[in-house]
Parts: C-alpha cells; structure tokens; sequence
C-alpha cells in the first residue's frame, strides 16, 4: 500500500460499479459476484481491482492494471440450418447442415420424429417418448464455424412411403441456443399405376 498521497485513480474508477468490504483482515483472498446487464449479443470487456486500506491508502495503479482481466460476455445464440436430406428420397445416408457462432459451438441436437406414429428417433431406433423427446448429437461440430452430419439413420429403420420431421438446434460453449431449425422428408415413395378398364374386343389366340 501506499503511504504518501493516493494515486489518481479517476481511469479505474470511472467505471466503478460496485464495492465489497472486508474488515479485520490485512490479507485475505475474496471473491465478488457482479450482473451484467449486456441487452444480449456478444460484448467484450475488462475488469481490475483496486483495494483500500481503512486509512484511505489505495493500491498502485500499475499492480491494479497488471491484474486486470479481459473476457467475453456472449448473450446471443448460434445460427443454424439443415441443409439435407431434400424433400423426397429413395434412401438416407446421411442428414447434415451448418451452424456458426460468434466465439465457439459446443453441438448441434437433432430431433428426428415418423409423423405418421408419432415415435421419435433415440439413435437405435424408433419409439414413442414417455417424456421429453430424445435427440441425438451431430457430428464435425468444433470451432466458431462446422458443417455437421448425422450418418446413424440407415434406410433399413425407414417406412416406405412415410414422412418424418427434423428439428436441430446449435448450442454454443456457454450454452446460447439458436433458433430450431425444421426441415420434413418422406422416404421411398412407392410409385402408383392406374389400370383403366379396357374396351372393345379382345383377340385371344384359340
């Protein structure tokens, strides 16, 4: 601490927001808890410190910025999109699509349901759900940016002719989630044939 005059201390306080007090000790470790109001999105900010004795002496405005401490506040969610399979298809080997964060993902949820029976996905099979809807993590999710996929849903656990729902969601690194992203495919369509009646005579060799 200092003995003689206190430092100008006008650039830490300037964005003074709050105190914590602490009596009869000359040292101690100590934490403090402060709710930032950021209005959501992404923001980056900086903390420091700065201690008073009860004689008024602060502490030295070099060790005050030598410990300051820069971090990110993150208040908003990742974007995503589903981007296969298409409308209508013959066989599935693989859903996938995009996702994107500002600072970094974490996983992107798939929900995948047979609207016909109302069974969702669990990643071995189809069943109804007793309570919340399984989902099941895509894969190639890293870093701010990824180009997901999802491989375990083979033709065989199909029903020909059905439609099914996908319903994915990104989830960043501190748990901002995006907006559901739906996206509806019906599998294997079987092709119809129309017999129309026939007419008139028919040559049938004796």
């Amino acid at each position: 601490l200092n003995s003689g005059a206190p430092p100008d201390m006008s650039a830490i306080l300037a964005g003074y927001n709050s105190e914590l007090f602490l009596t009869g000790a000359s040292s101690t470790s100590w934490t403090h808890q402060v709710g930032l109001n950021t209005g959501g999105g992404t923001h980056f900010a900086l903390a420091w410190v700065a201690a008073r004795d009860l004689l008024g002496n602060y502490s030295s405005l070099e060790a005050n910025r030598a410990s300051s401490i820069r971090f990110i506040v993150d208040g908003e969610g990742p974007t995503l999109a589903v981007t296969s399979p298409p409308g209508d298809i013959s066989s599935v080997t693989i859903i996938s699509g995009t996702a994107e964060d500002k600072i970094a993902l974490k996983e992107v949820r798939l929900e995948i349901r047979h609207i016909a029976t109302g069974e969702y996905w669990n990643g071995d099979s189809f069943a109804l759900a007793a309570g919340t809807p399984p989902f099941v993590i895509a894969e190639g999710v890293s870093g701010s940016s990824a180009a997901w996929t999802y491989t375990r849903l083979s033709p065989q656990v199909l029903v020909v002719d059905s439609s099914y729902t996908i319903a994915a969601q990104a989830i960043d690194s501190v748990g901002n989630e995006s907006a559901i992203s739906f996206s509806t495919f019906t599998f294997g369509i079987v092709p119809r044939v129309t017999i129309r009646a026939l007419t008139g005579k028919l040559n049938v060799p004796a």
